[in-house]
């Protein structure tokens, strides 16, 4: 993301707004803040877009 905020500071400001949102983070590499209780699954870029989207759709599949 360009400028001062990354995805990682976006999904926990996501989150406290909305708690139930689920994240899904690709990153060349994994940021020391992100743990679990800020994203639902990191996906290493280059990543597997067919693992992405059985993950998305495993995700959609178990909303409420």
């Amino acid at each position: 993301m360009p400028g001062s905020m990354d995805g990682i500071a976006l999904a926990k400001i996501l989150r406290r707004l909305r708690p139930g949102l689920r994240v899904i983070v690709a990153s060349g590499q994994l940021p020391e803040e992100c743990c679990e209780s800020t994203i639902d699954m990191f996906f290493r870029k280059p990543y597997d877009l067919t693992l992405v989207a059985e993950f998305i759709k495993t995700l959609l599949a178990s909303r409420d």
